[in-house]
Parts: C-alpha cells; structure tokens; sequence
C-alpha cells in the first residue's frame, strides 16, 4: 500500500522551487530595497468559485535586503495555481507579475507584454520607474497668496 501511495505522490504531486528574486531600477541598475511581492496560490483546484468561495489565498512577502525569497513555485505549468505580483517601491515603479505559464517562467508588464525568463534561482527583475510630478495639481486646500496677488484681488 506504502508503494502505491509512492507512485501515485510522484505522478501527480507537483515540484517545486525556492526562487529569490531582486527587483532593480530599469535605468541605473540600483537595487530596490523596499519592494513587495503579493503571492496568490490556490488552495484547493476544486471550483469553489462557482459556490461564491475564492479559491485565493493571498500572502505578502516583504524584501530584506532587497531580495524576496519565495518557496513553493511550481516547476510545471501552473497559469491557474500561482501567481506573484511585485510592486517596487514606494508607487515610483510599474509593478510586474510572474507566474509558471506554458513555455516555462514568465514576467508580465503592463499591456500584457510576456518575457520569458531563464528558470534559475535568483531572477532579476528590471522594473520601469514613474515620472511624475511630486505634488499633485489638484488640492483641496485652499492656495496661499503672497502680498502681490492679494494686490491684484483687491482691484
């Protein structure tokens, strides 16, 4: 009985891997080391979804020393296992998803771009930074005059 249980564990129980992860300015190379990693598993491949239960489990992983390190990603296909979303920073760089698809590791960027990665223990990921202004146009607060525009209400 011990034998078939065995067999049954190696046909359909899934590897997996240990992969860490550093996410780095696109432009300078320069290590973000506040970045976050949203892992999304399933926890059961029944569909539940159809009862209204998500199937989701969702775990955050914090970088230290601006490296994640995430166990348990698959080595086969998984499109509807796992998924991982990263974000970089502190909203100053375009975030990126991973996952296990079809033709081995994948980066997904904005637009739906696929970037197929080399399957290693330790991926780098460049990712874009926003150029935004740092104060938004639009408050709420009321604009402060200095003496010459106050000159120019009163006329």
């Amino acid at each position: 009985m011990l034998a078939v249980g065995a067999v049954v564990w190696m046909v359909f129980g899934q590897s997996t891997e240990t992969v860490t992860f550093r996410m780095v300015d696109e432009v300078s190379g320069i290590l973000i080391t506040n970045a976050n990693a949203y892992v999304y598993k399933r926890w059961t491949a029944l569909p539940v979804e159809k009862l209204g239960i998500d199937p989701w489990r969702q775990t955050v992983e914090v970088a230290v020393g601006g490296r994640i390190t995430i166990a348990g990603i698959p080595r086969r296909s998984s499109v509807t296992g796992m998924k991982i979303d990263f974000e970089g920073g502190y909203g100053d760089h375009v975030g990126v998803g991973f996952r296990v698809g079809r033709r081995g590791w994948e980066i997904i960027r904005v637009r739906n771009r696929v970037t197929n990665v080399a399957r290693t223990n330790d991926i780098v990921i460049p990712l874009q930074r926003i150029d935004r202004p740092l104060e938004s146009p639009i408050s709420v607060f009321a604009p402060v005059l200095d003496d010459e525009a106050r000159k120019g209400q009163k006329r």
